[in-house]
């Protein structure tokens, strides 16, 4: 029977808290294990978790993973102020990964971890994303409010569904053409201007583009099957592309210079569009 044994806020003490957590994860077989907000745990251990297949962790310190458990293939280390993963490249049962929220500048140990299906490592320091360039099994991967600007080694991932590369420094996205299969990307919060390399992707049902530096949208012309599609705060003032789009749930077009609506008039959905306050050309940079 799969358990879920939680270690919640200060439930554990500075002299005991190698004890108890060895405690608890060895009680249960097959159990996840969910240490939450213990700011008095001097350590986390993964040697101590040695039957949990997931664990959770958040809001702790001075995480170590050296001498990891094989069998963890669902591990979440999120706002724990991490900056060192040494250790990590032993879990090669890992098949989801979240690490959202630390201090990590260096993610290259994640590279030999060629099972992960979902990574996760939004907010972090990351400038160098070369270590998922193998990850050929990715589906979901997130990456937003890092430092990134070269996508190069996601041009193989051709297995990603849902990328989210939001608040980076990202130009050039020639390098996401390939990834046919995705379906949701958020691009949100970059310096992008030219969006023609997403002419091929057909299959994209959410897309966010906001806070950018677009004005033609043309090259969205081949999605036919969008449902969201966020695009405020661009330099657009045409949006004829958008009059076919008539299974569109959600559009945002607000901050931008568009001055005729008239192509949404057949959509049956544009009563829940926010279409907001537009701006005149000459106020855009």
């Amino acid at each position: 029977m799969f358990t879920v044994t939680s270690i919640n806020q200060n439930q554990v003490d500075q002299a005991h808290d190698h004890n108890m957590i060895q405690l608890y994860a060895s009680t249960v077989q097959n159990e996840e294990l969910n240490i939450n907000n213990n700011v008095q745990l001097q350590s986390v251990k993964f040697a101590d978790v040695i039957n949990a297949s997931k664990v959770v962790i958040d809001k702790c310190s001075n995480i170590c993973f050296m001498r990891v458990p094989v069998n963890v293939t669902e591990l979440h280390v999120t706002n724990c102020n991490l900056a060192n993963i040494d250790g990590l490249q032993l879990m090669q049962g890992l098949t989801v990964l979240n690490l959202s929220y630390n201090n990590l500048q260096d993610a290259s140990l994640l590279s030999s971890l060629t099972n992960i299906v979902r990574l996760s490592l939004d907010g972090n320091k990351i400038q160098n994303i070369s270590f998922v360039s193998n990850m050929r099994a990715l589906e979901f991967l997130v990456l937003s409010y890092n430092q990134i600007s070269d996508l190069s080694p996601l041009e193989s991932l051709i297995s990603l569904i849902e990328l989210y590369l939001g608040g980076n420094l990202i130009s050039d996205i020639s390098h996401l053409r390939n990834l046919v299969n995705l379906r949701i990307l958020l691009l949100a919060g970059n310096q992008i201007e030219n969006i023609s390399p997403l002419l091929v992707l057909v299959n994209m049902i959410q897309l966010s583009l906001s806070s950018n530096k677009i004005s033609d949208i043309s090259p969205l012309s081949n999605m036919n099957q969008l449902q969201q599609l966020r695009m405020q705060m661009n330099q657009i003032t045409d949006i004829t592309t958008l009059q076919q789009f008539v299974q569109l749930q959600q559009l945002q077009l607000k901050g931008n210079c568009i001055q005729n609506f008239e192509p949404l008039e057949n959509h049956p959905n544009k009563d829940n569009y926010e279409l907001g306050e537009q701006r005149n050309s000459e106020q855009n940079e």
